[in-house]
C-alpha cells in the first residue's frame, strides 16, 4: 500500500456514509450517483482502518433501500464479488467474529426485504456460504425478525440450502423447489475480445488480486480485484507468469434433495 498517496481515506469514507443518509433527497441523476457511490467504496476499501472496514457490508447493503432497483444487480454484484469476501473473513486480535461477520444478519435482511428477485438472493446466500460458518443461524435470526417478504423468502431458500431430512416430502410434489439462477459475473477486462458482441460477453472464471493488474486491464476503473474469462486470465498470465489466478464462485446447478446412487 506504500505505493498509493497516503490521502485522507477516513473522511471520505465518511462523507460518502452521510451521502448515503440523504440520497433519498437527490432528484435527477440518482443511477449515477449510485454508480460511482458504489464503485468509490469497491476502490476505497484496501485504504480503511478495521473499524471502516467492518461497516463496509451493511453501509452498502442498506443501499437498497435508498437507489433504483435498476442498480439492485450492482449492489448484490458489489458485496458478493468486491465487500464480502475481503471483509467478514479478516482475523481479529483475540480471534472473535468481527462486526462485519456479525452483520451478516443485518445484510441478508436488506437484500431480502428492497428485493424482489430470488436470483439476487440465491447469489447472496451462495456467496456467503463459501466464506461463513453457520450461515443458517443468520438465515434463522432473518425468519425471526426480518419484514414479512424477507421471512418467506429466508424460509424458502433455508429448505432449498438446507434440505429436510425427509426427501419424500420434495418427492410427493413431484420435483424439489427451483429457483432462477443468478446470472454469472462477466469478465472485466477492458479489452476483453468478446467485447465486441455485447450479446455474448464473456463469463468471468477466474479472479487476480493483485492490484497493479486491476488498474492495469479493469474496464471503467472497476475496484480490485480483477475477474477474468478464461481466455483473458491465460493471456494476462502469459504476459504475467509470476502472478496468480484463482477460480471463482458461480451459480450453483440445481441438485437432488436424495441421494442418486441405486445401490
Amino acid at each position: 500500500m506504500a505505493l498509493y498517496p497516503s490521502l485522507d481515506y477516513k473522511g471520505l469514507f465518511n462523507a460518502l456514509v452521510q451521502l448515503v443518509d440523504v440520497t433519498s433527497l437527490i432528484q435527477y441523476g440518482l443511477k449515477e450517483f449510485g454508480e460511482a457511490l458504489l464503485q468509490c467504496l469497491g476502490c476505497l476499501l484496501p485504504f480503511l482502518d478495521q473499524h471502516m472496514i467492518d461497516t463496509t457490508p451493511y453501509l452498502v447493503a442498506s443501499t437498497m433501500a435508498v437507489l433504483p432497483s435498476i442498480l439492485h444487480q450492482e449492489i448484490v454484484n458489489s458485496l458478493c464479488f468486491y465487500i464480502l469476501p475481503f471483509t467478514i473473513t479478516r482475523d481479529t486480535e483475540n480471534n472473535q467474529e468481527n462486526y462485519a461477520c456479525q452483520s451478516i444478519s443485518a445484510v441478508i435482511m436488506m437484500v431480502f426485504q428492497y428485493s424482489e428477485d430470488m436470483a439476487h438472493h440465491c447469489q447472496l446466500l451462495e456467496c456467503l456460504m463459501t466464506i461463513k460458518l453457520n450461515l443458517v443461524k443468520d438465515l434463522l435470526c432473518v425468519i425471526a425478525y426480518g419484514t414479512s417478504g424477507a421471512r418467506a423468502s429466508a424460509a424458502k431458500l433455508l429448505f432449498y440450502y438446507w434440505p429436510t431430512f425427509n426427501s419424500s416430502l420434495f418427492e410427493r410434489r413431484g420435483v424439489p423447489p427451483k429457483f432462477t439462477n443468478w446470472m454469472p459475473f462477466i469478465c472485466q477486462r477492458a479489452m476483453c475480445p468478446r467485447r465486441e458482441n455485447e450479446t455474448l460477453l464473456a463469463e468471468a472464471t477466474k479472479v487476480c488480486f493483485d492490484h497493479c493488474i486491476s488498474i492495469t486491464f479493469s474496464k471503467n476503473d472497476s475496484p480490485p480485484p480483477l475477474y477474468l474469462c478464461i481466455e483473458c486470465a491465460n493471456e494476462i498470465h502469459r504476459e504475467n507468469p509470476d502472478q496468480m489466478f484463482h477460480d471463482i464462485l458461480r451459480p450453483m446447478q440445481q441438485v437432488s434433495v436424495s441421494c442418486e446412487n441405486k445401490n
